[in-house]
């Protein structure tokens, strides 16, 4: 059975990659440098203050309007997940129903941990000579809006926040922030994969973007009431108190979060794939 989910996963990863929706990632990889690497790279080599080169990956995670990117190009490119085409029911009949299923589920997860990969060498690469890398927070992070108040003041969404930096080392940051976008990224396929499978392909695009959209939105005028959506739980600096070392919502409470709704929707998932078959669209 891993076997017929491991090449099912890779077919669908093969077709991924040669097909004209990667270029989609380029284009928003390409954005996301400009509006944020590049930014930060000139700000640190302006002022010379020291930068560390992951910082601008890490603050890409830390603020909703950018981290939102990331699900959002994910649901673009995962828009007829899972695949209805011949070939997807030809591989369905071979494989099994479940095996089908999982497998296309673990190709998704692929699919998203390599944006993210290519997110982390691309910012690495676009900050060229400035910055190094460190094992603690630079002075960009900590210090510069001492030494340069007046541009702190303007640039202000160019600095991961107090909530993310006193809460550990840029290295735990990352894991965390990673780990969690792909808890996120595993249940928007599966809400993709729901849709999909119930014949209502566009209800499941609106769903996950609505979900995706509001909750970014909550995370700065929701309250307590963001935590009903993924995004609040999908950003690390979210869970904590500016400067305080108690969390708002502990993070072992986001992953119970992701792991209880992954569940409910696979087992859904399950049930549908056992009854419906893939090439019958309703819409």
């Amino acid at each position: 059975m891993l076997r017929k989910i491991w090449i099912t996963a890779k077919s669908e990863y093969t077709d991924f990659i040669f097909s004209k929706k990667s270029i989609l990632l380029l284009f928003s990889l390409i954005f996301l440098m400009e509006d944020v690497v590049g930014k930060m790279r000139d700000l640190a080599a302006e002022t010379g203050v020291v930068i560390g080169k992951l910082e601008p990956f890490l603050l890409i995670f830390a603020y909703p309007a950018h981290a939102m990117i990331i699900p959002l190009m994910f649901v673009v490119v995962l828009s007829d997940f899972p695949s209805n085409k011949t070939s997807g029911v030809f591989k369905m009949v071979r494989t099994g129903r479940i095996p089908w299923l999982l497998g296309e589920v673990l190709y998704a997860l692929m699919m998203g941990l390599t944006y993210i990969l290519a997110l982390l060498v691309c910012s690495i690469l676009w900050m060229g000579g400035t910055g190094s890398f460190m094992s603690t927070w630079s002075d960009y992070m900590t210090v510069f809006d001492q030494m340069f108040p007046e541009q702190y003041m303007y640039n202000t969404n160019l600095f991961i926040g107090a909530g993310t930096v006193t809460q550990g080392s840029p290295t735990r940051v990352i894991i965390q922030s990673v780990l969690l976008m792909m808890c996120c990224l595993l249940l928007i396929a599966l809400l993709l994969a729901m849709c999909k499978l119930l014949g209502k392909k566009i209800y499941g695009l609106f769903l996950t973007i609505v979900l995706i959209g509001i909750g970014a939105v909550g995370c700065t005028y929701f309250g307590d009431a963001k935590w009903i959506f993924p995004m609040a739980h999908t950003i690390f600096g979210q869970h904590f108190l500016e400067f305080f070392a108690k969390p708002e919502c502990p993070l072992y409470a986001s992953y119970i979060y992701f792991l209880a709704l992954c569940a409910v929707v696979l087992v859904i998932d399950i049930v549908l794939v056992k009854k419906i078959r893939i090439g019958d669209d309703k819409e």
